[in-house]
């Protein structure tokens, strides 16, 4: 009985991940397959192959940035299916390059004293 328990475990933990990989990569999977991810119709599968016909996606801003209208919670979603771009699942990319740190420019740019106040700021009195 204990058997039969863990090989249906295994079984249904299996089935639940297959679709996880059972998808592919954006840049390398025809239309009919690219609409079996749920979100991707017949137009947004055109698109996406005439877009990588001019050049594969790089990574997922690409994608994003060349796609109109997939954002970033679609990309997610895609990715959660299973959908890669270059091998990435969407979570797993390196930080985009060209999106600076948080306070980056702040951190290493040296600090100058304020300006004096112009004369006529003054009070009088």
């Amino acid at each position: 009985m204990n058997l039969c328990v863990k090989l249906l475990f295994a079984w249904v933990v299996a089935l639940c991940a297959t679709p996880a990989w059972a998808v592919g990569d954006v840049n390398r999977l025809e239309p009919g397959r690219l609409q079996a991810v749920k979100g991707i119709g017949p137009k947004l599968s055109q698109r996406i192959v005439e877009e990588r016909q001019r050049s594969p996606f790089r990574d997922w801003d690409d994608f994003i940035d060349r796609m109109p209208g997939v954002g970033e919670r679609t990309a997610q979603k895609f990715s959660a299916q299973g959908l890669t771009v270059n091998g990435q699942s969407f979570g797993s990319a390196p930080a985009n390059a060209r999106t600076p740190a948080r306070n980056s420019v702040t951190a290493y740019a040296p600090r100058t004293p304020p300006a004096p106040a112009p004369e006529s700021a003054t009070l009088r009195r």
